[in-house]
Order: C-alpha cells, then structure tokens, then sequence
C-alpha cells in the first residue's frame, strides 16, 4: 500500500479511480475541483492511499498561509466546497478500518512533511460518509 498525492494535471488516473469508487458524486470530480480552485486561488488535488484492489481517495484544497517571522510557509488543506471526505473503494470489507487507519497515519506524516498545520473536511451526508470516531474521519 502507498501513500499519494495526485494532481489535476492527473485527469486520467483521477477519473479511472472515482469511477470505481461507491458510492461517489460529482463533489469528488475534478472538473469541481478546478472550477473551485481556480475561484479560491488554491491548489486542488487528491490524496490516495491504497493499492489497486482497495484504496481511500480523498480531494482536498491546499491553501498558502501567511508566511511567519521566520519566513517559513505553512498551509491548510481542507475539502471543497459543499460536500467531500474520502470516498472508497474495497475488495475486501475486512481491511476497511485497517486502510483508514493507515491513512491517517500516513496523511499525518505527509502534512508533517509538508508544512501542513491543519485539515478541514466537510463530509458527505448524500453518500452517507458519516463520522466515525474509530478512525477519526468519515466513511
């Protein structure tokens, strides 16, 4: 399993993933994205963490924060506008939790990594990705 960040640039492979994922909605797809992106002056991408056969899809916003004194950038990563969270795609029902768990893990380090100091994300009640307090995040 790995840890990803894909780029709009990424249509392609973006699409083939969404596509296998259910349920999902136009929130998740990337011309949304783009338009809000644009509109918001962020950079719009996605983080996937996963293997082929199960796999956690995320789109998110990463925003440029005002630069501190010691002129070190930071950034907030939040989802778009309306409705988003993770959507999915499992093989095997049985790795769910163990997949979500791991992403999170593996997103902490990445914003770690990456100067990122905070997450927003507004989950999807039109597809029912609700809160769950094992993991942290909705599914």
């Amino acid at each position: 399993m790995m840890f990803k960040i894909f780029s709009l640039d990424q249509d392609h492979e973006i699409h083939q993933l969404i596509e296998q994922c259910t349920p999902n909605d136009f929130h998740y797809h990337p011309n949304y994205l783009r338009l809000f992106s644009e509109y918001l002056s962020t950079e719009g991408m996605y983080d996937f963490y996963g293997d082929e056969k199960n796999y956690i899809l995320t789109p998110i916003f990463k925003k440029r924060l005002s630069v501190n004194k010691k002129d070190e950038v930071y950034f907030h990563l939040f989802s778009p506008w309306y409705y988003g969270g993770p959507i999915y795609h499992v093989t095997d029902q049985t790795v769910l939790l163990k997949i979500f768990r791991t992403w999170r893990k593996e997103l902490d380090k990445y914003c770690q990594e990456n100067n990122i100091i905070s997450e927003m994300y507004r989950l999807n009640p039109i597809i029912d990705n609700i809160y769950n307090p094992e993991i942290g995040i909705g599914y």
